[in-house]
């Protein structure tokens, strides 16, 4: 903000002459005061700094007036304010080049005079570099471009509108899509050298065309824009740095037209005829065909599935040959007309696929075989039939079809001359027939009634003595079918322990890990030969809590599930077993399993006094090997020697070896023990230093550091005498904790290690 107070010598001279002067000359003397300024720039500011001047007066100045200049715009600077002009200075513009002129609005505001405001714009910043776009040829689909390069050495990125759909990049301005874009590039890492080659950005010419792929029929825009990018140092999922972008010259955009797509045009797309056999002509032509050249060549084709027309096409005419229809049933062709590329295994259409239809018109005179269809009983997976044909000498298709029934439950009139037509359309699919039919078995999609009802039609239809046509619409019946001897799988709630939980529409349990989950179920409606299987995959678990495979006793009807270790993070696992219902057909009967939530019930451990002698074997110790040398497969192994049964450590294998061993205990409960203690008789013989090869180590359940105890008396390591240590595990009272004997070796000295009679006890309450 500038200020200067004016009329200082205007008042000097007021004095001399005697005027005298009240508080507000312009007021007293009802003139209007007046700021007037002139010499705003015409044009736009450059982007480059610079300066200006502004011009002003005042009309009516007063003796006390104070003229104020400000601007509410940080990058233009007022100077100092002369007697009619006050000087301005102004910054650079950095922003990015195409982007809107950007303001700064100047006033001029003097005591009791209107102020007056005066707006400067300054041209964002100036493109660093041009880009030439070469109007190469263009085809229907594809335009071809190169780009001469102003400067060299600048990063430009080419995109087309089609690019940037591509990517779904949205913006109001060619400057937004382009600022998008370049972001988006970035952060997928595609503004690095490596990605030069493949086009998503570069430097300097493109003297190679460059594809722009059309995908409507509008023309395409080629984009050009200059960018910097710095990387963050930050990398997204896919290990790419993401850069820091700014645009650094404007946007440039051209206009690509494209010659119009080929297309096939035919003067009607419904004929048709009588049911004696002619020909049929059509205009058929093709607009915008492209030119053939050495790698590509261009053709038309017309095919059609139907046996009984011929289609060809050539010079602009579609000539349709088609045989006499002796049927009584109407029939109809479709022909498709293509235009494009012959690949050998498949045509690559380079227009859109026209397809035309013919109906032929039914033979009035032909002769309708009629059929008497009564419904003996109906199954869930069958309906037993008795079939009548007019003509005993008839060959014939019986088949069933579910009634369909809109939404108010109304049936859907057939179109029968459709379905009989679609069921010829693959005659070694169907089961034809001559003559009566008694107590026939029509076998059913087991489930298809669940899709689309309980009614049925039960038809049949004539076909010629080929097997190739039907002769006539189907004689038909309705029926519902009784579906009650459905067979239904469902679990045994009671017998298996299973809670419903009709919110989450889930079973739940509880079980221990380690244990074995038997699951009952129930199979209503039994079909005989068929069993309950695994189906598929068969088992989904959450965090594998289940050990191996399911085992199915169809005779116990049970499933068997192996209980492993429990996630400890976890306070439930969810298991899903998909089971089917088969039989040695392989038909397939849909049975509902729901998910089980199996939920851990925490092992309480081992209560006290407990006692492990080994003489059984390891009992619930595990062994767990850290370290096992050269020539070593176990070091811990149950052993029945001179003093009875015990563990047995060594890693003495020819040679002493490296190890580290476990033998580790189960959970043990020393939550209501006040004085815990544990007592073991061990021995050992050929050790370096006993005290810190064979040491003792506890730790609480569900820890992952173990704290060493010392082991209060060893043996000579000279004999196997077995001798009896007792230790104190107070420090553990109320919880509950896991024992681990640990055995270590070296290439120098590897003991052997004898461990029995384990007791864990509380002195204060339970006795050895």
């Amino acid at each position: 903000m500038k200020k200067i107070f004016t009329l200082m010598l205007t008042l000097a001279v007021a004095l001399f002459a005697g005027v005298s002067c009240t508080t507000d000359q312009g007021t007293q003397s009802g003139k209007t005061v007046k700021v007037t300024v002139s010499g705003a720039p015409e044009a736009n500011l450059p982007a480059t700094a610079g300066e200006f001047t502004l011009n002003y007066a005042i009309t009516n100045a007063t003796l006390t007036g104070v003229l104020e200049v400000t601007t509410d715009a940080a990058w233009v600077h007022v100077g100092e304010i002369g007697a009619d002009a006050v000087p301005f200075t102004y910054d650079a513009n950095t922003d990015a080049p195409g982007t809107a002129p950007r303001e700064a609005v100047i006033s001029f505001a003097y005591t009791d005079a209107d102020v007056v405001t005066v707006t400067v714009r300054q041209d964002s910043a100036e493109p660093s570099f041009a880009v030439t776009f070469d109007e190469a040829t263009t085809t229907h689909q594809v335009s071809y471009y190169t780009c001469d390069a102003v400067d060299d050495t600048m990063s430009y990125v080419l995109a087309t509108d089609s690019d940037i759909k591509g990517m779904n990049i949205t913006g109001e301005t060619p400057t937004e899509l382009l600022t998008n874009y370049v972001k988006q590039l970035a952060t997928y890492g595609m503004l690095t050298d490596e990605y030069l080659p493949y086009g998503y950005w570069f430097k300097g010419d493109i003297t190679e065309p460059r594809e722009a792929m059309r995908y409507t029929a509008d023309p395409v825009t080629l984009y050009a824009v200059g960018f910097s990018a710095t990387p963050t140092g930050e990398v997204d999922e896919w290990d790419a740095p993401i850069y820091n972008v700014t645009l650094t010259t404007a946007v440039h955009a051209w206009e690509v037209p494209f010659k119009g797509y080929p297309s096939i045009v035919v003067e009607n797309l419904e004929h048709t005829v009588t049911c004696e056999a002619g020909t049929l002509e059509l205009s058929a032509t093709l607009e915008n065909p492209l030119a053939n050249t050495e790698e590509a060549t261009y053709s038309t084709k017309v095919e059609t599935e139907a046996t009984w027309v011929v289609p060809t096409w050539a010079d602009g005419k579609l000539t349709l040959a088609y045989e006499a229809n002796t049927t009584a049933l109407p029939r109809s062709a479709e022909i498709e007309l293509n235009y494009g590329q012959d690949m050998g295994y498949y045509f690559m259409g380079a227009a859109e696929t026209v397809r035309l239809q013919l109906t032929q018109e039914a033979d009035a005179n032909a002769t309708k075989v009629t059929f008497d269809i009564q419904v003996v009983e109906t199954h869930f997976d069958r309906i037993v039939v008795n079939v009548t044909p007019l003509d005993l000498e008839a060959d014939y298709v019986l088949n069933t079809k579910s009634v369909m029934k809109d939404e108010n439950n109304q049936v859907v009139e057939e179109n029968w001359t459709n379905v009989v037509v679609g069921n010829m359309k693959y005659p070694s699919n169907l089961s034809f027939f001559k003559g009566k039919l008694e107590n026939h078995v029509i076998k059913m999609n087991p489930t298809y009634y669940e899709w689309n009802g309980y009614d049925y039609y039960v038809y049949a239809f004539a076909t010629d003595a080929a097997h190739t046509a039907p002769l006539c619409e189907p004689s038909y019946v309705t029926t519902t079918v009784d579906a009650s001897d459905y067979p239904t799988l469902t679990w045994d709630v009671e017998k298996s322990g299973l809670v419903w939980n009709e919110n989450a529409d889930r079973y739940d349990i509880e079980v221990t890990e380690g244990s074995t989950l038997v699951l009952y179920y129930n199979v209503e409606h039994p079909v005989e030969g068929a069993a309950v299987k695994l189906n598929g995959t068969s088992l989904y678990d959450s965090y594998n809590v289940v050990d191996g495979e399911p085992v199915i006793d169809n005779a116990a009807g049970t499933i068997t599930l192996k209980i492993d270790k429990f996630d400890t993070a976890k306070k439930y696992h969810y298991v899903s077993v998909t089971l089917k219902y088969t039989n040695a057909e392989e038909d397939m009967w849909g049975v509902t399993t729901p998910n089980l939530r199996i939920t851990q019930l925490e092992d309480p451990g081992k209560a006290l006094p407990y006692q492990e002698s080994f003489e059984n074997g390891i009992g619930d110790f595990t062994i767990n090997d850290v370290l096992l040398g050269s020539g070593l497969s176990y070091v811990w192994k149950h052993e029945n020697g001179t003093y009875g049964y015990y563990m047995k450590a060594s890693a003495y294998a020819g040679s002493a070896k490296d190890s580290e061993s476990w033998l580790v205990s189960p959970k043990i409960d020393l939550s209501a023990a006040t004085m815990p203690g544990l007592q073991f008789s061990h021995t050992h013989k050929f050790a370096g230093t006993p005290a810190e090869e064979l040491t003792l180590w506890v730790k609480e359940y569900g820890a992952a550091e173990w704290t060493q105890v010392t082991i209060p008396t060893y043996g000579t390591n000279t004999n196997y005498t077995f001798v009896t240590a007792a230790v104190d595990l107070s420090a553990w009272a109320g919880k509950k904790v896991q024992i681990g004997f640990k055995y270590t070796s070296t290439t120098s000295a590897a003991g052997t290690w004898e461990v029995k009679d384990v007791v864990v006890y509380d002195a204060g309450g339970a006795a050895m």
